[in-house]
């Protein structure tokens, strides 16, 4: 079964107000990734990660980044991998940067890029390439023998890979890569947060 997320990060925003925010407050319980609706980690390169369990979540849209990235910088990633669609984009002061897009049902080799992304971005294509290439080489020369099998399953998507490893290239994240600062149920459960009845007036960062 294929995962199916989004997370957001910011840096250099204190991890109570990225929550408040969102209108999420911490349970003191603890959890793997994406295995809560919503979950949160500060890394100790300054950056701080919430994460939904849910592709495109609406915690990502525009204005909502435009917002929270006022003062900061932002990172967001959303994927669905049972169609194979990735996207990751960087805010700073309220201004997106870059966005980047791989859609397969465009091909494999499809990536939408706006902006100006990361230094690492022309390393991380040159990857891509050369992956596909391979694999797309070893599709072909395979295929006859594998006539009895639905072969175009056994091709693999590298650009899938391209926006979640250039989201990973500014916060050191990636979901599906082991990371030195992340053990077992090392996220904290989030939940939204109850007001009680004297605090009815929402908070003018709440975007709902």
């Amino acid at each position: 079964m294929g995962v199916s997320l989004s997370w957001i990060a910011v840096r250099d925003k204190p991890a109570s107000e990225f929550l408040e925010q969102f209108g999420l407050e911490r349970t003191g319980a603890r959890c793997e990734p994406h295995e809560s609706p919503y979950s949160f980690r500060e890394f100790g390169n300054g950056w701080a990660l919430l994460m939904m369990n849910r592709c495109e979540h609406e915690f990502l849209c525009a204005k909502r980044c435009r917002l929270l990235s006022q003062g900061c910088e932002v990172v967001t990633c959303t994927l669905e991998e049972h169609v194979m669609f990735s996207a990751s984009e960087e805010w700073r002061g309220g201004v997106q940067i870059w966005r980047a897009c791989h859609r397969a049902e465009n091909g494999c080799r499809d990536l939408d890029l706006d902006g100006t992304p990361p230094p690492e971005f022309e390393q991380i294509m040159e990857w891509a390439r050369s992956e596909q290439d391979r694999n797309d080489d070893e599709v072909r020369t395979n295929k006859r023998s594998w006539a009895k099998k639905d072969w175009r399953i056994l091709g693999v998507d590298y650009f899938f890979d391209v926006p979640l490893r250039l989201a990973k290239s500014r916060t050191s994240f990636q979901h599906d890569e082991e990371h030195p600062e992340i053990g077992e149920n090392d996220f904290d459960v989030l939940v939204p947060r109850r007001e009680g009845p004297l605090e009815k007036k929402r908070s003018r960062w709440r975007f709902w």
